[in-house]
C-alpha cells in the first residue's frame, strides 16, 4: 500500500527512506522497547552513510544475521 506524505524540509534536514523489512524487524525487537523513532532520535551522526549504516546494522543484529524480508535504507541530507 503506497502512502502520500507530504513535509516541508529545510536545510539541514535528513530523508530517510527504508523497506518495510527494517521497520518490521524493529518492532519484532523483545530485548529492546526502541522504536525506529527513538532509535533515530538517538543518532549522533550528520553523515547520511554512517546514519544508514546504523540503521541497517542494528535491524540486522535485531533479526541475529537472518533477515526475513529485504532490509535497504537509503538516507539523504538536505542542503
Amino acid at each position: 500500500e503506497l502512502e502520500l506524505v507530504h513535509k516541508k524540509v529545510v536545510s539541514g534536514d535528513f530523508i530517510i527512506m527504508m523497506t518495510d523489512g527494517i521497520i518490521d524487524t524493529f518492532k519484532q525487537d523483545e530485548d529492546d522497547d526502541k522504536s525506529i523513532h527513538t532509535f533515530l532520535q538517538e543518532l549522533k551522526s550528520t553523515n547520511p552513510q554512517e546514519i544508514a549504516d546504523r540503521i541497517l546494522d542494528r535491524a540486522y543484529a535485531i533479526c541475529e544475521g537472518i533477515p526475513p524480508d529485504d532490509m535497504m535504507v537509503v538516507v539523504s541530507k538536505v542542503w
